[in-house]
């Protein structure tokens, strides 16, 4: 039995399935263009949509078995189901409390760990096009605060539950307050913000000195916008995390979490893939070399200019 997704459960459905579509139209097109310029090469940041995916589909299936639903709507078998992609409320409704539990463990694991690869994307594409050494290390800096957030994140959600299995079994152990997950949120968004607009502002800075037509130039800051969309997103979020915390219609707070978890997701795919493209005609030998020298290979168009 599922639940037909009314009001704000029918938002993140709407919201997976359009970003979900757009981000493998994106993928096709991109071997495409690939493909006929006979250079297919490793494309950078495709393979972060099967992260990507496995989160839309979390999310379509946890709108279509109560999520954005009120209690009252609620069987307790369709209150599991729907709870399987976000985490428990504690102990008001128990039946079947293991599946949801690891559903929710998994779709907060695939959640962050997407996040590094968006950022790890973006910040490739622009070592590519700068030739300035301290844009290259602020870029780093960037990669590796994103990835040690995510690895915390990650742990800390692990960690939770002594042992694991307690996740979803509170007999084999035992796990911190639910507070715990609205504090991991909470950083995971702070981090996420700074990192989103540290690449925003430094592409100014690098675009400006950047050797490349001004047309392209003003494609990829664009795309690259994209980011503060993204970065907005992961704000307006933040007013709905206390929802985890919730013991009433629990379902229907976090619909609002699902959906601007996904408007976040889905522009910082979009705006990987576009701005890999945009750079693709300047970065061609680096694809199509069989054999690619090591070290940071830069094409004479991005060097600066002299004086």
């Amino acid at each position: 039995m599922v639940l037909v997704p009314q009001g704000p459960g029918l938002t993140p459905l709407s919201v997976s399935i359009t970003f979900l579509a757009l981000s493998w139209v994106f993928v096709a097109v991109r071997f495409a263009v690939r493909y006929r310029k006979r250079c297919i090469g490793v494309m950078t940041g495709s393979w972060l949509q099967v992260l990507f995916t496995i989160q839309c589909v979390t999310t379509i299936e946890g709108a279509y078995n109560g999520v954005g639903a009120r209690d009252y709507r609620l069987t307790p078998e369709l209150d599991e189901k729907g709870r399987k992609a976000r985490p428990s409320r504690g102990p008001l409704i128990k039946n079947n409390d293991a599946k949801r539990k690891q559903w929710f463990l998994l779709f907060q694991l695939f959640y962050v760990t997407s996040t590094v690869p968006i950022k790890g994307s973006i910040c490739v594409m622009l070592l590519r096009i700068t030739p300035f050494t301290v844009y290259q290390r602020i870029l780093y800096v960037v990669m590796a605060f994103s990835l040690l957030s995510a690895l915390i994140v990650e742990i800390a959600f692990l960690m939770r539950c002594q042992p694991i299995s307690a996740t979803w079994d509170p007999k084999a152990g035992r796990c911190a307050n639910q507070s715990v997950v609205t504090s991991i949120s909470y950083f995971i968004s702070a981090s996420t913000i700074v990192t989103d607009w540290s690449c925003s502002i430094l592409t100014i800075f690098i675009l400006r000195h950047a050797r490349m037509p001004r047309r392209m130039k003003a494609s990829i800051g664009i795309i690259l916008a994209l980011g503060a969309v993204a970065s907005t997103a992961n704000i307006v979020r933040l007013k709905y995390v206390l929802a985890y915390e919730d013991t009433v219609d629990y379902l229907y707070g976090i619909a609002d979490i699902a959906t601007w978890s996904m408007v976040e997701s889905g522009t910082g795919i979009a705006a990987s893939h576009g701005t890999s493209d945009q750079t693709y005609p300047y970065n061609r030998r680096r694809f199509c070399q069989c054999c690619p020298r090591s070290g940071y290979h830069k094409l004479r168009l991005n060097e600066p200019k002299t004086t």
